[in-house]
């Protein structure tokens, strides 16, 4: 399970792949402590507090990538990460969160109110495969909140943080619903015919388009 290390916010190129278990060991071991206390400060300075994140090392959960882009995927990492944002009880959510039996990991925003929830899916090889697994985990984890739409790619990149607390599962299952898009068929209407006249006009018009050729061969 590698996943893709960005030193900054604009950063395009990864500047290392690391096992996903390291990323959050260093996210509970304290690695980003000091970086986070300063962004929970601004709590009610939002613009402020954007601002310090954006000093923060960022990590792609979806696994490796040559640049960061949902077309630059070199290797799955297996998993899917999902976000809460602005939980009005925080410590409640995680307590359901944590019982989920597909929770792998789940561990608190740099902001402090949100929270990231890391699940195991199967390997997928591009974007849209993912969103279909995507797609059925958010139904499956919005029973304990609202999870956030503009996460759902696969190379999302998220911003390190700190959490003392960080909760892991190795045991965790596996999610393996997925949206698969119903194919429409359009039938073609039956038209049913009674009028003498439209069956003759008809009739003709098949006639002469079987029968009459561009030469007279006679």
């Amino acid at each position: 399970m590698k996943v893709s290390i960005y030193k900054k916010f604009n950063a395009v190129t990864p500047s290392q792949e690391i096992n996903v278990f390291k990323v959050l060991e260093s996210i509970k071991d304290g690695t980003y402590a000091e970086s986070i206390k300063k962004v929970r400060f601004l709590i009610h300075d939002k613009p402020a507090r954007d601002e310090e994140k954006k000093k923060l090392p960022l990590v792609g959960f979806g696994g490796t990538f040559s640049t960061r882009g949902n077309s630059n995927l070199i290797q799955h990492s297996g998993l899917a990460c999902l976000d809460f944002d602005h939980l009005h009880n925080i410590l409640e959510t995680i307590e359901k969160i944590n019982k989920d039996k597909y929770t792998l990991s789940s561990f608190i925003s740099p902001s402090g109110d949100g929270l990231k929830v890391l699940v195991k899916i199967p390997l997928v090889s591009n974007d849209s495969d993912y969103k279909s697994f995507y797609t059925e985990l958010q139904k499956h984890y919005n029973q304990y909140g609202e999870t956030d739409e503009a996460t759902k790619d696969i190379a999302r990149a998220t911003f390190l943080t700190y959490d003392p607390n960080l909760f892991v599962n190795t045991e965790s299952d596996l999610f393996t619903d997925r949206f698969i898009p119903k194919e429409i068929i359009i039938e073609q209407p039956k038209i049913r015919v009674s009028d003498m006249d439209e069956i003759s006009k008809r009739l003709i018009t098949w006639f002469n388009k079987k029968w009459t050729t561009g030469t007279n061969r006679n």
